[in-house]
């Protein structure tokens, strides 16, 4: 096991259960640092550590991501990917791991059917 100076910290960008399970798959490893989570939930809580950074707030997130020393950034909602998250991280030489294209048979405009 690597000490966890020399591990990757990671932020992941979001508060659902999706985010949850990338947080609850990051923390099972011994290879990866802290983890870190924008704004996050009770549940990803317990694993690692939440900051009250709006998903739409661009600009706090890339600066948290530099100050916490971010070696990665999961982004899991489309949003803050819209408002140029991605370019703005890559200016900062970090590394950004996102879904870049709609998933073919989604349509976001369409309200999601009833049971």
């Amino acid at each position: 096991m690597s000490s966890l100076s020399t591990r990757p910290n990671i932020l992941v960008v979001g508060s659902g259960g999706r985010e949850h399970a990338i947080v609850w798959k990051l923390a099972a490893s011994d290879r990866v640092g802290r983890i870190y989570s924008t704004p996050g939930n009770a549940g990803i809580e317990r694993l690692g550590q939440c900051v009250p950074i709006d998903a739409a707030d661009v600009e706090g997130l890339a600066r948290f991501a530099q100050e916490a020393d971010c070696h990665l950034v999961v982004v899991g909602p489309e949003l803050p990917l819209s408002l140029g998250l991605a370019d703005r991280l890559a200016a900062q030489g970090l590394q950004c791991l996102a879904l870049q294209r709609p998933l073919p048979g989604l349509n976001h405009q369409r309200p999601m059917p009833r049971a």
